[in-house]
């Protein structure tokens, strides 16, 4: 069965989703006010090359939407043309959050979200999820949807309607559907920028994502956000968690945390990832660690697929996004690496956001790419340290004094300055004194007077020059 549990009473929101009694997925509320689902009535701001228009959503950054007519149909005229200009108004949905410098990403096809349909405005055409099998369920639906669906209007029916009662779907279906259709016609008198529709609370809006299932449980500690989510959903399965020991702490999930930001994740069979995150790719080096056998080659295949279940958790557990690159340790030829390449796609197939796996490269590296929804959980919990900048690399002391040697140079021979005082950190100050000579050496070459001072400072290469005649 999987558990979701919900933290309520830590600083924000916290959700923890477990498949199987492992720890899946953690996520934590972004608290934003342009939440992906909200719908707005937007003002084009700019249209650049027919590649991005630019919308006024109220918020600081205007929003971003890529036009495509397979994507965006209403967007184009009968010949395939993009008919919108510089201060049209037009209603738009956020898929994306605000990030860095780039606003929201939105969508011209407004998207209705129930626990069995999903309507979609400003669109046309019935989906059935795969994984609803039996044919004479499949007609059934589709029979619902051409029967309530009106013109202009999509619709995709979720895997959860193969075993929910017709009546039920037919339901919410036609629910979804006059919601969608207040919301258009309100879209139309509206004075944008303006918010006209708004999403589930996150906590509604993250169970509802996760529970894919009908045997998903609930547990929460907090009677408030309970009663929230069964009023939004419609899911009664909530348990009212009322522990001594913290939510998190109980389940095992705030070690798991802490072990998910973790530089290095060790396997069972002795061998471990180590998991690096840059701005253009993230990357996972797979290595044979506590193995000291000679027979490497066939141990290499042992390690991999185990590293390619690890690294498909860690993937989600961490939320990595955009291109992925997997370095496994050197196999004995195609066969291995194809059995390694089957287990990653095994693997994949449970993850619910939109993974695809390109291939092993030339060089024997793993490619894949994830879709973006929100941040990683490091950007989430962690910052760049003040020492290194995030570059996980600091300045030697060594260096460091060179550096300071030169910029006395420097000052003594271009300006009118003839005495110094070098305040630096503990370690800066202490190489500088075994460089006694040095400095006299400056100190005689210019007549002028070099002191040192050693000031309390958490970085480790930080050093100040203070000028006077």
């Amino acid at each position: 069965m999987d558990r979701i549990y919900i933290d309520a009473l830590s600083g924000r929101l916290r959700t923890a989703l477990k498949q199987d009694g492992e720890l899946t997925e953690i996520i934590y509320e972004s608290g934003e006010a342009f939440a992906p689902g909200n719908i707005y009535a937007g003002r084009v701001s700019e249209v650049l090359k027919g590649q991005f228009v630019f919308i006024d959503i109220g918020d600081e950054k205007n929003a971003f939407l890529q036009p495509d007519p397979s994507k965006e149909p209403m967007l184009y005229d009968e010949k395939g043309r993009l008919c919108i200009k510089a201060g049209d108004c037009i209603p738009v949905q956020i898929i994306k959050s605000a990030v860095d410098e780039k606003g929201a990403a939105v969508t011209s096809r407004l998207n209705f979200t129930g626990k069995y349909c999903v309507v979609i405005a400003n669109d046309s055409g019935i989906g059935i999820s795969k994984k609803i099998t039996d044919s004479q369920k499949r007609s059934e639906l589709k029979a619902l949807a051409e029967e309530l669906l009106p013109g202009g209007f999509a619709v995709i029916m979720r895997t959860d309607c193969g075993t929910a009662d017709v009546n039920t779907v037919s339901g919410e279906l036609k629910e979804l559907v006059e919601r969608a259709i207040s919301v258009t016609q309100k879209a139309a008198y509206i004075k944008p920028p303006a918010l006209i529709y708004e999403e589930l609370s996150e906590a509604s809006r993250i169970v509802r994502d996760l529970a894919v299932g009908k045997d998903t449980e609930v547990i929460t500690n907090s009677a408030y956000t309970a009663e929230k989510i069964k009023r939004e959903t419609g899911i009664e399965n909530i348990t009212l968690y009322d522990g001594a020991v913290p939510l998190f702490h109980n389940t095992g999930i705030e070690s798991g945390i802490e072990k998910a930001l973790s530089r290095r994740v060790w396997l069972k069979n002795g061998g471990y990832l180590v998991i690096d995150c840059t701005e253009a790719m993230n990357v996972i080096d797979v290595n044979s660690g506590k193995h000291s056998g000679k027979n490497i080659k066939d141990f290499a295949l042992k390690v991999n697929l185990e590293a390619a279940e690890e690294a498909e958790k860690q993937i989600r557990l961490r939320n990595l996004t955009g291109m992925i690159i997997i370095d496994f340790i050197d196999m004995n030829g195609s066969e291995d690496k194809q059995k390694v390449l089957q287990r990653l796609k095994e693997c994949i197939k449970r993850d619910r956001i939109s993974t695809t796996v390109v291939g092993m490269t030339s060089l024997g590296l793993m490619q894949l790419t994830r879709k973006k929804t929100r941040p990683p959980l490091h950007k989430i919990l962690m910052r760049p340290c003040p020492a290194c900048a995030g570059s996980g690399l600091a300045e030697n002391e060594f260096y460091i004094a060179d550096k300071v040697i030169n910029e006395l140079i420097s000052v003594f021979s271009q300006t009118i300055y003839k005495k110094i005082k070098v305040k630096g950190s503990k370690r800066v100050i202490s190489v500088l004194k075994q460089d006694k000579a040095q400095l006299k050496l400056i100190e005689d070459s210019f007549a002028a007077c070099i002191e040192l001072e050693e000031i309390p400072t958490g970085r480790l290469g930080y050093y100040e020059l203070e000028k006077s005649r």
